[in-house]
């Protein structure tokens, strides 16, 4: 008569095991690489808001300086407005990082009624590029010059 063999095999061998071992390693690494990606990301994105945030401060003061008005001058605000241009100050992006804001105002079409103030804010800062390269924000805004009201 015939023998029968039991084949009672159970479980996995130990190459199965390091393979599984082996690609369940890979897929972590990706995982987690991926998750570092994803705050670096994020973590520039809010440099970026924050920057550009200071360039809309900066704009909106800057604005509402070149109107302001004394009864008897309208110059006072314009001239204010005008004497900020080359102003460097140091901003914070975020509680641990800072940046240098900078103010630039040209005087356009001075003397005429069309006089306008060109005025770019620039805020730079050290975001961890390679090579030390800074970021950058900027802003653009055109402030027309006041005209007097009539009484």
């Amino acid at each position: 008569m015939f023998c029968r063999i039991k084949n009672n095999k159970r479980g996995f061998t130990l190459i199965e095991l390091m393979v599984a071992a082996v690609l369940l390693t890979f897929g972590l690494m990706t995982l987690a690489m991926s998750l570092f990606g994803s705050i670096r990301a994020q973590e520039a994105a809010a440099q970026q808001t924050n920057a550009q945030g200071l360039v809309n401060q900066r704009l909106a003061q800057l604005s509402t300086m070149a109107n302001l008005q004394n009864s008897s001058d309208v110059s006072v605000g314009w001239n204010a407005l005008l004497a900020q241009n080359g102003l460097a100050e140091t901003v914070n992006i975020n509680h641990s990082l800072s940046g240098t804001r900078t103010t630039t105002v040209s005087d356009n079409n001075s003397g005429t009624q069309y006089e306008y103030a060109a005025v770019t804010i620039s805020v730079s800062w050290n975001c961890g590029k390679p090579g030390g390269a800074l970021c950058q924000v900027q802003g653009f805004e055109r402030i027309d010059k006041p005209q007097a009201v009539s009484p």
